[in-house]
């Protein structure tokens, strides 16, 4: 290793860096650092590809401090996304209620498009809850319930044998 009066003459050693280790960066460069490695990762680069474009923005840094830097990052949103869940899902639930509520009307009626839309809702409402943990098996079952749906006529419609009937019994 250089001495600290040779590393000054020669080109390319850095003073005061010992090999393998990391230089000394101030709590707002790694924040600056690691807020722009996180944003290159969530638009699709590799860590490869976010080493070469440090390296081109002057931020000398290795593959596998790139690695550990998405990682802390993505631990980060991990954590902060686990505490505001209970919240996010209530808000969830509440849009999912009023959005039905909305529905009641026309689902009361027959409509079968209301009624597609209030199955598909509470599908969500199933995945937001984890109730559902077999997906596939939850669209089977919502597929069946609407095909059933729509073989039934709807309640309020008259059909053309009511008419019949309600003739014969005046006749009678």
């Amino acid at each position: 290793m250089a001495s600290r009066a040779t590393a000054k003459l020669v080109p390319g050693v850095r003073p005061n860096r010992r090999k393998g280790k990391a230089p000394k960066h101030t709590p707002h460069q790694t924040r600056d650092r690691r807020n722009r490695i996180l944003e290159l990762r969530l638009a699709g680069y590799s860590l490869r590809q976010i080493q070469e474009l440090l390296a081109k923005e002057g931020i000398e840094w290795s593959h596998t401090g790139v690695a550990r830097d998405v990682s802390i990052m993505t631990g980060s949103l991990d954590k902060a996304a686990a505490k505001q869940a209970p919240r996010l899902r209530a808000l969830e639930d509440a849009r999912l209620d009023r959005l039905l509520t909305a529905l009641d009307e026309k689902i009361a009626k027959g409509d079968t498009l209301a009624i597609k839309t209030a199955l598909t809702l509470s599908a969500r409402r199933a995945k937001l809850w984890g109730l559902d943990q077999d997906s596939s098996n939850a669209k089977k079952v919502l597929q069946d319930a609407f095909a059933e749906l729509l073989n039934k006529e709807p309640s309020h419609a008259p059909d053309d044998d009511d008419d019949e009937e309600a003739a014969d019994e005046e006749g009678t």
